[in-house]
């Protein structure tokens, strides 16, 4: 290739290499009607007001540190998007190929806060609390309802209305008391 014909295509060559790039997240806008972040791209340059486009129905606020992925309309570095951020300081790493999970950065094997779909058509849910509706009423407090109301309950029999067993009041108690130590 002649050196004339390089020199012309140079400035589209460094067009085309400053389309896509990744960097490093330093701030998050979430007041506004589309998340806008501030991030470090290349040799320290610092580009803000970025727009950062999620997926309709998942709102994710990221912490600062974590990387995204940038692309730059015809390699300007002011109009750019931010198409994905991904912090690698929270990954699980323990999935199994096709499995699923929403996590946050409380998450750990050891002590989970996500919502996982895994092999066997099976969903769990990680977390010390679950909310449901307005929030007012927390699972855990409505099996503790349940066990209450379960322990005065009465079975019928040949004899009529009976209490439940020792046994089964017992076993409700320990499972009641395990729900305490769950909620706190």
């Amino acid at each position: 290739m002649s050196v004339e014909i390089k020199r012309m295509l140079a400035p589209l060559k460094r067009a085309i290499y400053l389309i896509i790039g990744r960097a490093i997240l330093t701030v998050v806008n979430n007041a506004e009607s589309t998340q806008k972040v501030q991030i470090t791209g290349l040799a320290d340059e610092t580009i803000t007001d970025v727009e950062r486009f999620q997926e309709y129905g998942f709102e994710t606020y990221p912490e600062t540190g974590a990387e995204a992925l940038a692309v730059f309309i015809n390699g300007n570095r002011e109009q750019g998007i931010v198409v994905t951020i991904h912090d690698r300081r929270y990954r699980p790493k323990t999935l199994a190929e096709g499995e699923t999970m929403q996590y946050t950065k409380w998450h750990t094997d050891s002590v989970p806060h996500n919502f996982y779909l895994k092999e066997g058509k099976t969903a769990s849910v990680g977390g010390t609390k679950v909310e449901m509706g307005d929030g007012t009423v927390e699972l855990l407090d409505l099996f503790d309802q349940l066990i209450d109301a379960l322990k005065i309950a009465t079975v019928m029999t040949s004899l009529g209305p009976q209490l439940l067993d020792a046994a089964t009041q017992t076993t409700l108690g320990l499972i009641q008391t395990d729900l305490g130590i769950i909620k706190v």
